[in-house]
C-alpha cells in the first residue's frame, strides 16, 4: 500500500515541473500612467526642472524589450540592469548604486 502512495506521489513531483513549464505568458491592456514633478497638477510650461515626455509614439519607434531598456534612452536617467530581472535608475546626479 504503501509503495503505492509513494510511486504516485513521485509521479506527482515528477510531473509537477513539466506543468509549470507549459504556462502560456498573458498580454495585458495596462491604464495611462502619468508621473508628475510636483504632486501638483501643473502646466508643462511652468515646471522649473527639464522634464521628459515618453508618449506612445515614442514607445513603439524604440526596440525595447522592457521598461528598463526604455529607459535607457531617456535622457538623464542612471541605468544599471543586473542579470535577471532587476535594474535601478539614478537621475539628477544620484546614482542608483549610492
Amino acid at each position: 500500500m504503501y509503495k503505492k502512495i509513494l510511486s504516485g506521489v513521485a509521479a506527482l513531483l515528477a510531473f509537477a515541473g513539466m506543468l509549470q513549464a507549459q504556462e502560456t505568458v498573458k498580454d495585458y491592456d495596462l491604464d495611462e500612467v502619468v508621473v508628475t514633478a510636483t504632486r501638483m497638477n501643473l502646466p508643462l510650461k511652468s515646471i522649473p526642472q527639464k522634464v521628459e515626455i515618453i508618449d506612445k509614439d515614442k514607445i513603439l519607434s524604440i526596440p525595447a524589450e522592457n521598461a528598463a531598456e526604455l529607459l535607457k534612452r531617456a535622457t538623464n536617467l542612471d541605468m544599471i540592469q543586473y542579470p535577471g530581472a532587476s535594474a535601478t535608475v539614478g537621475m539628477r546626479g544620484f546614482s542608483p548604486t549610492a
